[in-house]
């Protein structure tokens, strides 16, 4: 049987990379970062300037959905190769070269996470809230507890993520190109239906839909009709209509924040279905819009370190609460005040825990994470970036 042939055996495919998608990828973290370590209150000035920057801090939150559709566009066109190449999906490969990746850091962090909290109340989490993220069910863990501040938290978004896979590939194999494209396009109306009914029926709305997992999953779609679309085709673009898909992506988010306040109003039990249902489409647009403005777009040396920055987002992702922590200790310790408003204060505290995020993303890639993904060459059917 094809699903039992060795992936050194399998026919020759061409390599698939894109290296400004591991730029894109870093954008996404950066995005992620600045939502999660900027200020809530705004610097005091003009009522139109506060209200760009805390579009600019909540709509960063943004960067999440990005992660969702880069990983669903990756993965459907790496399906499609293998398929063309091998005649097949081969199932339990797929599903070891996914170990490989994300199971290693993420179950070792669960574990430190947990351990951390018996050593420092603050961080404390409960069994019953570690065990979800084990079973890969930590968006519903996260619902129920938004305000955790264990580093472990936003680590909610790999059980989105591990729950679209378990059954994206099964798909792929028995529907082929036809059924993901009708399944994609069918993912949309099913997340706005969940929208649509969480904002009636859930308790904290705002927060139940962006952990939802019929909701993210449109995200999902997005990714894989752009690879279906996109499939062994040349993506031409001048620089003018990239700055237009920059700019119609800004437009999008500001309307969703700016004007809708879909992501300040999270915890507003009374926001309206407008701004639940409609400021979350144009999240998923933007996101959309910005994946078109970066695809194929020539590189220089400049963005070598960003790129790499890049490769390493899961590391970046996975540290970024934790280092805001010890950032914060830091300073606290030092008696170093005003480091939760805007200011120099709070921006050296800031470049600290961006430092450390880096840190620990590049020890972790280059001594823990990649055995592992070495392992995932005796699997791999469609050779991607060199890990």
């Amino acid at each position: 049987m094809q699903e039992n042939i060795p992936a050194s055996r399998a026919v020759a495919a061409e390599r698939f990379y894109r290296p400004e998608l591991d730029l894109l990828r870093f954008v996404a973290f950066v995005l992620v970062f600045c939502h999660h370590l900027l200020p809530g209150v705004p610097p005091a000035g003009a009522p139109w300037l506060e209200n760009i920057y805390l579009t600019f801090k909540y709509a960063s939150g943004n960067g999440l959905c990005l992660f969702f559709l880069l990983s669903s566009y990756l993965i459907t066109e790496l399906l499609l190769r293998e398929r063309e190449a091998t005649g097949s999906i081969h199932m339990k490969a797929f599903y070891v070269r996914r170990m490989l990746r994300i199971w290693p850091l993420y179950f070792a962090f669960l574990a430190f996470g947990y351990l951390l909290g018996r050593v420092v109340p603050v961080l404390h989490i409960t069994v019953p809230f570690v065990a979800q993220y084990l079973f890969l069910v930590g968006n519903v863990a996260f619902y129920h507890h938004y305000t955790t501040l264990s580093p472990i938290g936003p680590l909610w978004s790999i059980s989105v993520e591990e729950q679209f896979y378990l059954c994206w590939p099964f798909l792929a194999r028995s529907a082929g190109k036809r059924g993901l494209l009708i399944f994609s396009l069918l993912l949309i109306p099913v997340s706005m239906l969940s929208s649509a009914w969480l904002a009636f029926h859930a308790a904290k709305p705002g927060i139940a839909i962006w952990t939802n997992t019929f909701t993210e999953f449109e995200c999902f779609g997005l990714g894989a009709l752009l690879a279906l679309a996109l499939h062994k085709k040349a993506w031409k673009v001048g620089m003018i209509a990239r700055a237009g898909f920059v700019a119609a992506c800004a437009a999008a988010w500001f309307i969703s924040d700016g004007v809708l306040h879909y992501k300040r109003d999270q915890l507003n039990p009374n926001s309206s279905l407008l701004v639940q249902v409609g400021g979350f489409q144009l999240v998923v647009l933007g996101c959309g819009l910005i994946f078109l403005a970066i695809l194929s777009l020539p590189l220089g040396r400049w963005s070598k370190p960003l790129i790499y920055l890049g490769r390493i987002s899961y590391g970046l992702y996975v540290f970024h609460i934790l280092c805001r922590y010890i950032a914060m200790r830091v300073f606290s310790l030092a008696h170093v005040r005003n480091t939760t408003v805007v200011g120099l204060p709070n921006i050296a505290m800031l470049t600290l825990a961006f430092g450390l995020t880096a840190a620990m993303a590049i020890l972790s890639y280059n001594y823990f994470e990649k055995p592992f993904l070495r392992m995932k060459s005796r699997f791999t059917f469609v050779k991607s970036r060199v890990d």
